[in-house]
């Protein structure tokens, strides 16, 4: 097996459901389209992965691994959907974690694809990931602030060298006053993937702790991430 893609899932700011992506693309690439597929915490700071996918009380993590008190081998653990996952920790010191792309070239080889969820700021947390990237993903919202403020992030990928793939348009169909697809992809100038619609069920997988792909198959977000996840 060829060693596996690794795709960076950024976002300019908190709140847009870079980890909601995250944990829904992986789980329907485990899932449905049977892909060997690793989602790894890469938010040092505030990890929420294993939050939303109901991973609770796990004996390490990749802060851990980071730290050489583990491999990563024993801090990946495997959710109900197949996806596997290195979950995150909190209030962890010590954490290098420009360490991040040497722990996920030796996994390489495992895998088919590769999912980091990051820090959702321009700062070295991100930028690790990056680095650590073959591609990433950028994750907005159809409103002008944070549409605005994924220029800051395209402008670090850009100064480090990693392709963008595009453009994960979620929590569409809100409001009228959002900006159309095509308005972002003029302001980005990068192509939209997906528009991943404001779907009630996304939000009751959130707080039942399942990704909406494996509790609701069939809503109209399941549809479009299936259709995202025709990409990879």
């Amino acid at each position: 097996m060829a060693d596996a893609k690794v795709y960076g899932i950024l976002s300019a700011k908190g709140g847009v459901g870079k980890t909601t992506i995250t944990a829904n693309l992986g789980s329907i690439l485990a899932r449905e389209f049977k892909k060997k597929v690793l989602a790894v915490d890469a938010n040092i700071e505030v990890p929420n992965l294993h939050l939303y996918l109901d991973m609770l009380g796990l004996p390490s993590s990749l802060q851990n691994v980071i730290k050489d008190e583990v491999s990563i081998a024993h801090s990946t653990y495997i959710h109900k959907s197949g996806l596997s996952v290195v979950p995150g920790s909190f209030l962890e010191e010590g954490v290098d974690v420009t360490r991040l792309k040497n722990i996920i070239d030796l996994v390489k080889g495992l895998y088919e694809i590769i999912l980091l969820d990051s820090h959702p700021h321009v700062d070295k947390e991100t930028r690790a990931v990056i680095e650590s990237s073959d591609e990433v993903l950028i994750v907005t919202n159809p409103w002008i602030p944070i549409v605005t403020s994924c220029l800051l992030t395209i402008k670090l990928v850009n100064e480090v060298g990693t392709p963008i793939k595009g453009i994960i348009l979620n929590k569409v169909g809100r409001s009228d006053e959002e900006m159309s697809a095509r308005e972002v992809e003029d302001s980005l100038g990068l192509p939209i993937l997906a528009k991943i619609p404001a779907d009630i069920n996304v939000y009751r997988g959130v707080e039942k702790r399942t990704p909406v792909v494996v509790e609701v198959p069939k809503s109209p977000a399941s549809k479009e991430f299936r259709r995202l996840a025709k990409l990879f």
